[in-house]
């Protein structure tokens, strides 16, 4: 990519909004792949999304 992400270190108990991420980033995440893509275009409720996904046991961002 020709833009530069600054990833911060994870601190537990602070998530990172996924809609803070550009789409191209989100696109490129596998854990996210399992939502559509195309509904982050429209309003989602993303953090319910992460929430989900953690209560599998899995990490979401």
């Amino acid at each position: 990519m020709k833009e530069k992400v600054k990833v911060g270190k994870k601190k537990k108990g602070k998530k990172t909004a996924v809609s803070e991420l550009p789409l191209a980033v989100i696109a490129h995440m596998p854990p996210l792949k399992k939502v559509d893509v195309p509904s982050y275009l429209e309003e989602v409720d993303i953090e319910a999304l992460v929430e989900e996904e953690e209560k599998k046991g899995e990490t979401a961002v």
